[in-house]
């Protein structure tokens, strides 16, 4: 027979999270991912996001059969078809701090080698520590740019 204290972590087991390229259906699951989005806000990110769905640069996270969050990118940064700019990644706000982001960033970054891609860049806030140690943790080299913003670099 098992304990009440081995059903209760049984039963409250979370899934392994799961990738996979975004499609136009997800949107408004998407969109709520972000939090505090004004409409106009909203409606300025469901056009970058369908358009970044168009060209296969968005890639949701699944955690317990609900989109947790997503990366979207940009190619060819800097004019450089080798060169991949993250644009943005994010994890709903009540899932923060499971590891979720950072086995997303790590799928994407796996996916840039596969795609033969020399080197993958973002920009991250300062004040922003929970993302710079993930990108850190990631392997990821922080600069500073010209303005004094942090600029992340994986080189392959």
């Amino acid at each position: 027979m098992i304990s009440h204290g081995a059903y209760l972590k049984f039963m409250t087991k979370k899934t392994n999270p799961s990738f996979r390229f975004a499609d136009h259906g997800e949107i408004t699951g998407l969109i709520d991912v972000i939090s505090n989005l004004s409409e106009e806000e909203k409606e300025k990110s469901k056009k970058i996001m369908a358009d970044r769905i168009n060209q296969n640069q968005l890639i949701c996270v699944i955690y317990d059969n609900k989109i947790a969050g997503f990366i979207g990118w940009a190619k060819n940064y800097g004019g450089d078809s080798q060169s991949w700019f993250i644009e943005q990644i994010t994890v709903k706000n009540d899932l923060r701090g499971n590891g979720i982001g950072s086995k997303l960033l790590s799928y994407f970054l796996e996916f840039c080698k596969k795609e033969k891609i020399s080197s993958v860049y973002a920009s991250v806030q300062n004040k922003n520590e929970r993302s710079l140690n993930m990108f850190r943790g990631a392997g990821g080299i922080i600069t500073k740019d010209k303005k004094g913003d942090n600029i992340v670099k994986f080189i392959y």
